[in-house]
């Protein structure tokens, strides 16, 4: 009884709505406390699709992005190609210095303190742990996932990750970061982006299909054609 009181006391965890066909199997958006991984085959559009999410949710809350697979000149201008040059989103700040994880925790903190809900990391082979008592590489490469759901958990806000991974990685269905076994067991959602055969016949050449597993749960829960419009840079369902 009084666990059931003290459950029924607290209330709801925030949800941050992505305003995107990934709402639906979300159950409304993404659930702040967790952490999420982005992974999909090379030039599947993993950027493309958190950037998408990424906009949107700053149409409600406060968010950062950590781009360090680009830089911020790149990002500002692709952006003002898409929406104009007069584009501006003074709700999502961007970070691209401290590529550690002790410095990406810190601003994290900070920001935080700031009311920001939403974090996006582009990507963990960008991402070092040098300051770490981990022996081996998979060590290090795990103790970023590990840190990073332990902060989303302690500040009650939502990370965004993209990952790498290989085919070995995937080959049994369950994605798993590249280095790390037990990277994705650390993550709520992981969201894959497939690569569809192009299909210029068809119009299929810029179909994908999209992959959202429950880590925390078994099996795949929501498996959807995509179609991606190279000039908006983004994804829409079939």
């Amino acid at each position: 009884n009084d666990v059931k009181a003290y459950w029924e006391a607290q209330p709801p965890s925030p949800i941050l709505k992505t305003h995107t066909f990934l709402d639906n199997p979300l159950n409304g958006g993404l659930e702040t406390g967790n952490l999420n991984l982005i992974s999909g085959d090379p030039e599947a559009g993993k950027t493309m699709l958190m950037m998408q999410i990424l906009k949107n949710i700053s149409r409600d809350h406060k968010a950062v992005l950590f781009p360090f697979e680009f830089t911020v000149r790149s990002m500002v201008k692709l952006q003002r190609q898409i929406e104009g040059e007069d584009y501006q989103n003074p709700n999502l700040m961007i970070i691209d210095k401290g590529y550690d994880i002790s410095d990406i925790e810190r601003e994290i903190r900070i920001w935080a303190k700031k009311g920001c809900r939403c974090f996006a990391i582009d990507s963990q082979m960008r991402v070092e742990n040098n300051f770490t008592k981990a022996n081996t590489m998979e060590e290090r490469e795990s103790e970023k996932f590990s840190r990073l759901a332990k902060l989303a958990h302690r500040l009650d806000i939502v990370i965004l990750f993209i990952i790498q991974n290989s085919k070995a990685d995937t080959s049994t269905g369950t994605v798993s970061p590249m280095g790390s076994k037990k990277g994705a067991h650390e993550a709520t959602i992981t969201i894959h982006l497939k690569r569809l055969k192009d299909d210029e016949k068809n119009g299929q050449k810029e179909m994908r299909q999209i992959i959202f597993s429950k880590n925390k749960q078994s099996g795949t829960h929501f498996v959807k054609n995509l179609k991606f419009n190279p000039f908006k840079k983004t994804f829409h369902p079939i």
